[in-house]
C-alpha cells in the first residue's frame, strides 16, 4: 500500500507543477496580448 501512496503523491506533485506552469503561461500570454494591444494603439 505504501508504494501506491508514494505514486499518488508523486502524481499530485506533477499535477500541481503542471497547473502552476499553465497559470504562469496564461499570465505571460495576458502580458503579451496587452503589449500587442498597446503597440497597435
Amino acid at each position: 500500500m505504501k508504494t501506491v501512496q508514494q505514486a499518488d503523491s508523486q502524481t499530485r506533485l506533477k499535477l500541481s507543477a503542471f497547473i502552476d506552469i499553465i497559470s504562469k503561461a496564461k499570465r505571460l500570454e495576458g502580458i503579451i496580448l496587452a503589449s500587442v494591444i498597446n503597440l497597435q494603439i
